[in-house]
């Protein structure tokens, strides 16, 4: 008996937010415990990717179509990068210069276009 739209489409959302979980975990362990400084901004990239993730999910789980959780990951994505580079680097510290901890401005759009592509490819798999 063939699996359903709808069930593969809920398969796909558990995957997601099993990621999403990972990412989250990734960015919080990376995180500089209270009265220190990172090094460097790698845990930037898990929390971005978290965002993203948890955006494209709440769309989801609310009855919004893929385009409008796609769309939606993207502003918040990007809203997080701009976050990230106006205040977040403050707590980090680079080694080489401070262009590695800024983050190109559209990379949360990046981010959502992967996972979007992702979930759809999820979604289509048998």
């Amino acid at each position: 008996m063939p699996i359903s739209l709808r069930e593969r489409r809920f398969a796909a959302m558990r995957r997601i937010s099993e990621w999403v979980d990972f990412q989250r975990k990734q960015a919080q362990e990376l995180y500089p415990s209270y009265g220190t400084l990172g090094i460097g901004g790698a845990g930037f990239d898990y929390l971005l990717k978290a965002v993203v993730g948890e955006s494209y999910l709440r769309v989801l789980r609310h009855g919004g179509t893929n385009d409008e959780a796609y769309l939606q990951a993207v502003l918040d994505g990007n809203d997080c990068v701009q976050n990230w580079n106006k205040n977040g680097r403050r707590s980090r510290v680079c080694i080489g210069g401070a262009y590695e901890l800024e983050r190109w401005d559209k990379a949360g759009g990046v981010e959502a276009d992967a996972l979007h592509r992702w979930f759809l490819a999820l979604v289509e798999s048998p």
